[in-house]
């Protein structure tokens, strides 16, 4: 999916939240070494799952192309034993094995049975894009009636084994399943948690902060330190009771009086919100890019007035529209990407006038009294020029934009 938005980059800008999966053990990282050749865990359902058993699919990257072990038991957390289901296999591209529902091996499925109705499954295969060898395990299961009494005790536990200097990256889906510690083995985490939509090099990746009280970042919003050195997302942004339009299906099906709006939280806002800003971008500048966007995005986050600036779910850090655009604006004279004198804007902030010059080049400012005197005469570079005025009543011109503003 990565590769495909980053093909739909040539025609649009798109926007993608980083995921709400940021508390979840989702996600583990490691590198086998002479020594650990290994590394295990279990298969646990998710907190909000509403699976009464096991459900969903964890997903096993390779470093590079060399193929993964895999040998699965029956294991008895409260006790710490395990019982064996399937010894070392290493399933080589095409081939396909299931525990439950297929032939693999008969005491296999004999072990299976004994605990959980269902099914478990796995397979390996070279990924032709990046040319890393991948193992998928996919399941649905539950628990037997006859062991009702201990089903809380019992996992099946998974073993991953590779060449020394291998890394390995493994992933739950984390909407119905994570990964569960085993006692001898790294944690599980969240560290690579951001979705996998999101890791796209030509998308624009937005994690979540709490645009109310004192302003963190949302502690389940989604990050990820890749391989390739990315920090993700590439920034963070309101999400709390953000306004957004809403589909009609949606107000019909949650009856909101007929109004096409609605706030809701989550990565899944805080898109929208860096998105809106975009498409306003885009309407002074079509011909904007996704490589400027992202450089002026990067360009002009900040973590060094935020609270713990060094939590990594920050991402690259948090968005900041005025800067963003004052950048992109700054950059027009370089970048070539330049508006006509009618898109010149005159704003109040703060008390204060600005001068949105997105033409690329200077423009002339003129202030006048309410009597048509003139008061004063600068040249205003592009981006966003503060201009200090007293208070009173003020006919601006800039360019062949002309305001009155009262200060």
């Amino acid at each position: 999916m990565s590769q495909y938005l980053d093909m739909c980059a040539e025609d649009a800008i798109i926007v993608m939240a980083a995921g709400n999966e940021g508390l979840s053990n989702c996600t583990m990282v490691y590198t086998f070494n002479g020594d650990n050749d290994s590394v295990e865990f279990c298969i646990e359902k998710a907190g909000g799952s509403d699976k009464r058993g096991w459900y969903g699919f964890t997903d096993i990257w390779s470093a590079d192309e060399r193929p993964l072990s895999i040998e699965l038991t029956i294991y008895d957390y409260m006790n710490d034993k395990e019982f064996p289901l399937l010894l070392e296999a290493i399933p080589q591209p095409g081939e396909e094995v299931y525990i439950y529902g297929k032939d693999y091996g008969d005491e296999a499925n004999h072990v299976f049975r004994k605990y959980f109705n269902g099914w478990l499954a796995f397979a390996g295969d070279v990924d032709e894009e990046n040319g890393r060898y991948n193992l998928q395990i996919g399941y649905d299961y539950t628990p037997l009636n006859n062991v009702l009494s201990g089903v809380g005790n019992y996992r099946v536990g998974v073993k991953i084994g590779g060449e020394d200097g291998m890394g390995v990256d493994i992933f739950a889906d984390a909407q119905y399943s994570i990964l569960m510690y085993k006692p001898g083995n790294p944690f599980p985490g969240s560290d690579m948690s951001i979705s996998d939509w999101a890791c796209g090099h030509k998308v624009v990746s937005v994690g979540m902060y709490e645009n109310l009280d004192y302003n963190p970042v949302s502690s389940y919003s989604s990050y990820g330190i890749l391989r390739d050195g990315r920090y993700l997302p590439m920034t963070v942004a309101p999400g709390m009771v953000i306004v957004s339009a809403a589909s009609r299906p949606y107000v019909k099906t949650h009856e909101v009086d007929d109004i096409p709006y609605m706030w809701a939280g989550g990565t899944s806002m805080a898109a929208p919100y860096v998105a809106g800003f975009i498409a306003t971008m885009l309407e002074a500048f079509p011909e904007l890019t996704i490589e400027q966007v992202q450089e002026a995005i990067k360009a002009t986050n900040h973590l060094d007035d935020i609270p713990y600036p060094e939590d990594l779910h920050n991402g690259e850090g948090f968005f900041d529209p005025y800067d963003t655009l004052q950048y992109i604006l700054k950059q027009g004279s370089v970048t070539g990407l330049r508006a006509d004198e009618d898109s010149v804007r005159i704003l109040l902030r703060d008390g204060n006038v600005e001068i949105v010059n997105p033409t690329g080049c200077d423009i002339t400012v003129e202030v006048y009294s309410t009597t048509g005197m003139l008061h004063s005469r600068q040249q205003c570079e592009p981006g966003i020029n503060a201009i200090g005025l007293p208070q009173g009543m003020w006919v601006i011109k800039a360019g062949s934009f002309s305001e009155i503003v009262r200060l």
